[in-house]
């Protein structure tokens, strides 16, 4: 074990629970046990669940503050009982790194192929250990490591540095950690955009390059009610609805001049030429943090002929939503 590291060497773990991991974890951090006067403190309330959010770091703090948005405010005082609380590790500036279970119960997730299965490679981007209560990830290539304790109501999330994360990473931070806080509560995080006005919303589905983004973005700029461009939060209860969770939109690098209608900060990613950019949304959209009321279901498709709206047969959802079906 290195210096600043904290965990146990390989063979301790070998013999060891994934609870006893998971307290160590807790343990060690500095503020866990209660709010400090140091480092910052946010609160992000959505869909009627609050969440805390402490960093020590500054660079964590601004990566938290524009990936949520307006729904994201300093705390004031200490998080209610009933709130989520989140710890946010940036081992660079904080100098203690949490080193990722060695286990070898891991599941081992690979990327999937564009058809949608999962392509069995020696190489996986992503290692996660599920337990009674407990879920633990730990991403590869980002070295992003995330520790959820449903039972005690509190999270761990950990990056090498906060200054340099991915530009996916910026655009929508922590998507395991809150797709595990979220499902605990019966909520779903999908890929999708949502836009609508006071009356209802539609989940723009499909993948990536089908026109959601530009969709979304296009009405938010005309004035419509917009809950998210690349991640919603989807609760799927006799009236399903639909919460913004992050403040972003992914587009493609050349179409950014289309989007100077729209109040945001730009950020031009240096990663490889076909990643998208990424645009912080400054202002607060309607029916981002409050939700809109799902309607339907549309699949947008990028076609030669000009634009034309047709219905389907109904959509029979299968997913996490309620564990069962739901007809659209």
């Amino acid at each position: 074990m290195t210096s600043g590291a904290i965990g146990a060497t390989p063979a301790a773990q070998a013999g060891a629970s994934l609870r006893a991991f998971v307290d160590a974890a807790f343990d060690a951090v500095p503020g866990v046990g209660h709010i400090t006067t140091e480092g910052r403190h946010h609160i992000w309330d959505v869909g009627g669940t609050t969440w805390s959010f402490s960093t020590r770091s500054p660079h964590f703090s601004r990566l938290i503050r524009r990936g949520f948005g307006p729904g994201m405010r300093p705390a004031t005082q200490p998080p209610r009982p009933d709130s989520f609380r989140v710890f946010c590790l940036d081992s660079h500036r904080d100098g203690m790194r949490v080193c990722p279970p060695s286990f070898n119960d891991a599941r081992q997730l690979s990327p999937r192929s564009p058809q949608g299965l999962e392509r069995v490679q020696p190489d996986p981007v992503r290692r996660v250990w599920l337990g009674r209560g407990i879920r633990v990830g730990h991403q590869l290539r980002e070295n992003i490591l995330t520790i959820v304790d449903l039972d005690r109501r509190q999270a761990l999330t950990q990056v090498p540095d906060a200054a340099t994360v991915p530009s996916p990473e910026q655009a929508a931070p922590m998507r395991n950690l809150i797709h595990w806080l979220m499902a605990s509560r019966g909520r779903s995080l999908i890929h999708g955009a949502v836009i609508g006005t006071a009356r209802g919303g539609v989940l723009l589905a499909g993948r990536g390059g089908s026109g959601k983004s530009s969709t979304a973005l296009a009405g938010l700029a005309a004035g419509m009610h917009f809950a998210g461009d690349d991640y919603v939060l989807i609760d799927a209860s006799d009236a399903p609805r639909a919460f913004g969770v992050y403040a972003t939109a992914k587009v493609e690098r050349t179409d950014v001049p289309l989007y100077s209608r729209l109040e945001a900060e730009f950020h031009h990613t240096t990663g490889p030429a076909g990643e998208k950019a990424v645009l912080f949304l400054n202002g607060d959209p309607p029916g981002f943090q409050a939700g809109l009321r799902l309607r339907a279901i549309v699949l947008p498709r990028i076609s030669a002929s000009p634009m034309r709206v047709q219905p389907c047969r109904a959509l029979c959802v299968v997913s996490g939503w309620g564990g069962g079906r739901r007809r659209w």
